[in-house]
């Protein structure tokens, strides 16, 4: 067989716009096509010159990588990378191929393709921050994400790849830094050469990685690289060899986003967790059986939300002063062995939360607005910091509020602090157009967060609930008192009003009457019912209650004991 009826076959097996054959030292010594719409010259300029000359800078670790890791017989690719141009505005993203042929085991053959993909290369790719051109663990998921739901229309099957690389750490603290650093940059360009388009592989945790890619594309060559890599560098010669597991990302009867939810979901958990967190079979099982696990909880709560299938009780909220009745928490319940407090934080976690936060302002609109229900209801309903950083999920709140004018002064929405809100004058923006309306905010779970006081200097809002935490320690603890008794001063100063949730017993809520606080709630003054009812507690003065008492209600879920 002659050398060009070899590289023909080459270049018919990658089926490819230009193929490029390289020498061992890395230089073009062959090539043919249409290298006039890479690189706007003949293909006949590009012989002679080193690979290096041809590819970005940024993605030459990357090619490197596939390169130096391609065994005889073997191909690696494709993966997405830029061309160097005469000019650097005209570099253009290219599909690339490698394969070292038997029949020329000192030769690469290298395959680059026009993009067929077209929605890939219009994704943004986020800023890389680990080594090697590694995303972090949000941008990873997030990519992965965006790519996955591309890949729908053009029908690919795609698989994310979680790797555990144990003793990592051990290894690098046997290094010098420079050793260290550049053992760290060939592991990403590895990982990255593996991947889909060069672009989505990531760096979750210390010693755990991940990349997506074709579903049936092998991963040993990525296997091995890094395997060799490590080899190298450990000076007993043990190196590491990867614990890997696939989760393919197109399967089942989610939608892309709720698959990369139950992902990026099952990473945090993973990675909060550690080696503490392991089944059987290590790190990369437990990997596996967390995202099908959340996978099937993200499909069960979206349904629960669609099919309006929970309900909510209520827990009466009274004024300290006279412990009379003033209103009543809306506490959102699930079925029997399902904590409401863990269905929250599940939700918030996995974006999920937006959902049902509307329904559940749903629901109490429609409750309102029944013919059984007392017309001087008063109600309130929690609302996730996380949702409101939504502009999709602020304008259906809006929306929602506006075509039930009627309900106005007779909704207050409370917003948890149990997700961080990451643009205050924007949210401060949204709550007062709400409370334009007629419908009062209050600021919930204060002092649960380190930026309680941010959130208030920012929100201009009606009420703040104080958390739990303090009330419980406000008999034992001088200093939490003295934190609650400054609040409270404070709040008086900028004419907002002031809750005390998780009361308990008598004396609580005197000393929490005597600070100033306003309103309190806990089981001294009722328990979660089904109906909005109030019985004054024993022990305690009781006020004459109004003939039809008012009554507000919110969303719970957001503490264990209460939610």
């Amino acid at each position: 067989m002659t050398l060009q009826t070899i590289r023909y076959m080459a270049f018919a097996f990658a089926a490819a716009d230009l193929l490029i054959e390289l020498d061992g030292e890395g230089r073009v010594s062959f090539a043919i096509g249409a290298a006039n719409i890479f690189f706007d010259e003949d293909e006949k300029t590009l012989e002679g010159r080193l690979w290096r000359d041809l590819v970005a800078e940024d993605d030459s670790p990357l090619v490197e990588a596939l390169v130096e890791a391609l065994d005889v017989g073997g191909r690696y690719g494709p993966v997405m990378i830029r061309l160097r141009g005469r000019r650097p505005e005209v570099n253009r993203r290219v599909l690339f191929n490698a394969c070292r042929l038997p029949q020329q085991p000192d030769r690469i053959a290298c395959a680059i393709s026009q993009l067929t993909a077209s929605a890939f290369s219009s994704i943004k790719t986020p800023e890389a921050t680990g080594p090697g051109g590694l995303l972090g663990k949000d941008a990873l998921s997030d990519r992965t994400a965006e790519i996955v739901a591309a890949s729908k229309a053009l029908d690919l099957r795609l698989a994310l790849t979680f790797l555990e690389l144990p003793g990592l750490t051990r290894l690098k603290g046997s290094l010098d830094d420079q050793t260290a650093r550049s053992l760290m940059q060939r592991i990403g360009a590895a990982l990255r050469a593996g991947s889909l388009d060069g672009q989505t592989a990531g760096q979750v945790a210390d010693e755990q990685f991940g990349y997506l890619h074709e579903a049936d594309k092998p991963t040993h060559a990525v296997v091995h690289a890094i395997e060799k890599l490590t080899k190298d560098a450990d000076r007993e010669g043990q190196g590491i060899l990867p614990v890997t597991r696939n989760v393919e990302m197109s399967a089942g009867e989610l939608s892309p986003e709720g698959i990369m939810r139950a992902v990026k979901y099952s990473i945090d958990k993973l990675t909060e967790g550690g080696s503490d967190a392991a089944i059987d079979g290590g790190l990369a099982a437990t990997f596996d059986a967390l995202v099908n696990a959340t996978m099937e909880r993200i499909d069960a709560f979206g349904r629960m939300v669609k099919h309006d299938d929970f309900k909510i009780v209520y827990q009466p909220i009274v004024t300290l002063a006279d412990k009379s009745l003033h209103h009543f928490e809306v506490l959102s319940r699930f079925e029997a062995e399902t904590s409401p407090y863990e269905a929250i934080r599940f939700a918030e976690e996995t974006g999920l939360v937006e959902d049902f936060d509307i329904a559940v302002l749903m629901k109490v609109c429609n409750m309102l607005e029944a013919a059984e229900t007392d017309p001087r209801l008063i109600v309130a309903v929690n609302i996730s910091g996380r949702s409101l950083g939504s502009d999709l999920f602020a304008g259906l709140v809006q929306r929602e509020l506006a075509q039930h004018p009627k309900l106005s002064g007779r909704i207050a929405l409370e917003i948890t602090e149990s997700a961080e809100i990451k643009d205050l004058s924007r949210l401060d923006a949204i709550v007062q157009r709400i409370r334009q309306r007629g419908f009062e905010v209050c600021l919930d779970d204060f002092g649960a967060g380190s930026a309680s006081f941010q959130y208030l200097r920012a929100l201009k809002v009606d009420w703040v609930k104080i958390d739990g935490l303090y009330i419980r320690r406000v008999l034992k603890d001088s200093r939490d008192r003295a934190m609650i008794e400054s609040l409270v001063d404070l709040c008086t100063k900028l004419g907002v009003r002031t809750v005390a949730e998780q009361i308990e017993n008598p004396e609580e809520a005197t000393a929490l009457r005597q600070i100033g606080v306003e309103l309190g709630q806990g089981w001294l003054f009722g328990k979660p019912t089904d109906r909005p009812t109030y019985k004054p507690p024993l022990a305690l003065p009781v006020a004459e209650a109004p003939a039809q008492p008012r009554v507000r209600a919110r969303r719970g879920g957001v503490r264990e004991t209460w939610g």
